[in-house]
């Protein structure tokens, strides 16, 4: 009697701090980081759990906890137990621009590195099931936080004189760097229901707020200007929704089908003008606000299968597809500036492995290929793994990602007078994650 008090106050300080710990990084600030090429509307590979990130991000057609809010809440009571799901990931993203290099005959001979960068960013999230019967009916409710798109990302280079005598040899004529912070999140609260033996259906809305801050800043060496920076703040919210459907074929077999509505993210776009001069009586400062402005992101179709083989222990497959149709998207700025880019529909591929051995402890591995909605010839691979490790009534889970894009990318500040450049540079972004969540079931 006195050992099973023991125990039971032991597990219940145990679970106290892990929750603890898991609701710190729930309510943690994001700080994303995303390639170039995404940085305009949004990250197409955001993170979302270990366990779905290792397997390659899929989650259309099995249980993911309250991260199926997103992908298909038809999954919700998939498990028929309680679920919370809590983690964080840690970023290190590498930038690295090129240009080719010719000899005096005007031959290409090699490629030379313009700018290089390195950045490490992290963020948080949450995702909370609730399995009940009302009225008779199996029902499960989801609730998760989750960040959707986001934006960050830095850049920055330093422009130093080309030319032979110059005094002193080398020296920095400007620095440069732009700026992007921010990040869509997406609050959501779905239901699921199994509405037969072999059906269950389920919806979800999503709250999604966020505001995207673009700064870019110029200081000057030479001249009479010291420096200028321009800015351009969008603060906007929007709800949407999620209808979901998931198919037991066989006990081997389900499917998973899911629809997404499209997203009008509306609000305030603030946009901010500053130069600084030696001459303080020429200094320039300009702020225009546009109450309208908003971003309207296309409606997204998902759909995947998840095959059981007949092992022991137990070995999960699953291979999904998501469908966005990027140039349906929608920027109030383009009605100002009449600059709208053609954006590309993308077909996302992704297949996930787990491997559960008889300790209980998970491997899992990934795969993943989408192209650019920016530039079709832009494509990224993404090769992810991960495993588990059972902790008291749930499981630590661990996810690795390596994921690259090359792309030609246009110069994101001009170069001064009596600078040879093409006027695109070769751009390689190498992205690395390697992320930490904790999965609580009672």
């Amino acid at each position: 009697m006195t050992n099973r008090k023991k125990n039971t106050l032991e597990a219940s300080m145990q679970r106290l701090t892990v929750l603890t710990f898991l609701l710190v990084l729930a309510v943690a600030g994001p700080a994303w980081s995303v390639p170039e090429i995404m940085t305009e509307y949004g990250d197409q590979m955001p993170w979302f759990g270990a366990d779905i990130n290792a397997m390659g991000g899929t989650a259309t057609a099995l249980s993911r906890g309250g991260m199926s809010n997103i992908f298909n809440p038809a999954f919700l009571g998939a498990e028929g137990n309680n679920r919370l799901d809590v983690g964080g990931v840690l970023t290190q993203e590498h930038e690295d621009r090129f240009q080719p290099l010719y000899d005096t005959f005007n031959n290409w001979v090699a490629e030379v590195s313009i700018a290089s960068n390195r950045n490490n960013y992290w963020h948080s999230g949450f995702g909370l099931v609730l399995n009940d019967s009302t009225a008779g009916l199996p029902m499960a409710i989801g609730l998760s936080l989750a960040d959707r798109y986001p934006y960050s990302y830095t850049f920055t280079e330093e422009v130093r004189d080309p030319f032979y005598g110059s005094n002193p040899r080398d020296s920095i004529l400007e620095d440069r760097e732009r700026k992007v912070t921010g990040t869509l999140r997406d609050l959501s609260l779905g239901l699921g229901l199994d509405a037969l033996d072999w059906l269950s259906l389920g919806a979800a809305a999503h709250y999604a707020f966020g505001t995207r801050t673009e700064t870019n800043t110029q200081r000057f060496y030479t001249g009479d200007q010291d420096g200028q920076t321009s800015s351009y703040d969008l603060d906007v919210d929007g709800v949407n929704f999620t209808l979901g459907a998931r198919i037991k074929a066989s006990d081997r077999v389900e499917f998973g089908l899911a629809y997404e509505a499209s997203l009008t993210a509306r609000g305030t776009g603030t946009g901010n003008y500053q130069e600084i001069w030696d001459d303080p009586t020429n200094n320039v400062t300009e702020t225009a606000t546009n109450d309208d402005a908003y971003y309207r992101y296309p409606e997204i179709y998902r759909g995947g299968f998840t095959f059981y083989p007949r092992t022991d222990p137990k070995t999960v497959f699953t291979m999904e597809m998501e469908y966005i149709p990027w140039q349906k998207f929608e920027d109030s700025r383009w009605a100002d500036t009449g600059d709208k880019p053609n954006l590309e529909h993308t077909v996302d591929v992704r297949i996930g492995l787990q491997h559960t051995f008889y300790n209980g402890v998970p491997l899992r591995f990934g795969f993943r290929h989408f192209p650019s909605y920016f530039d079709r010839d832009a494509s990224s691979t993404n090769f992810t793994a991960g495993t588990g490790i059972p902790f008291g009534q749930g499981m630590f889970g661990v996810s690795l990602e390596l994921s690259k894009i090359t792309s030609f990318q246009p110069h994101q500040f001009p170069y001064p007078d009596g600078y040879y450049v093409d006027p695109e540079s070769r751009v390689e972004d190498t992205r690395f994650r390697i992320g930490l969540s904790y999965t609580l079931n009672w």
